[in-house]
């Protein structure tokens, strides 16, 4: 698995705000560059050496970047985020698996 905008596309279709129905070649790019931004920052923040595998730091770094986008301000006006703004779905799942990794639970 790779860390880049087709697998993001392809794993988060709910969050590829490009693919809205009547949208323009201009608000695809700057939706396509809004998640490119949110990869690279979480490949800057997920610690790859913690994960037992490539393939569990490739997953923890798009469920970062899911999060991430769920809560730009896009995400937040498709509501995917909580109504309390404590997190999304994606950053749990991203939580779980940095913990999981810490504590030694995800060796293959």
């Amino acid at each position: 698995m790779a860390c880049d905008l087709a697998t993001f596309k392809s794993n988060f279709p709910e969050l590829d705000f490009a693919a809205t129905p009547g949208s323009n070649t201009d608000q695809r790019t700057r939706a396509d560059a809004l998640i490119t931004v949110k990869l690279a920052q979480a490949v800057a923040i997920v610690d790859r050496g913690s994960y037992a595998t490539t393939t569990l730091a490739d997953t923890a770094t798009l469920y970062l970047a899911a999060h991430l986008q769920a809560c730009s301000p896009s995400g937040l006006a498709a509501k995917l985020i909580a109504r309390d703004f404590s997190g999304s779905v994606y950053g749990e799942i991203y939580s779980s698996l940095a913990v999981a990794a810490c504590a030694g639970g995800l060796v293959p």
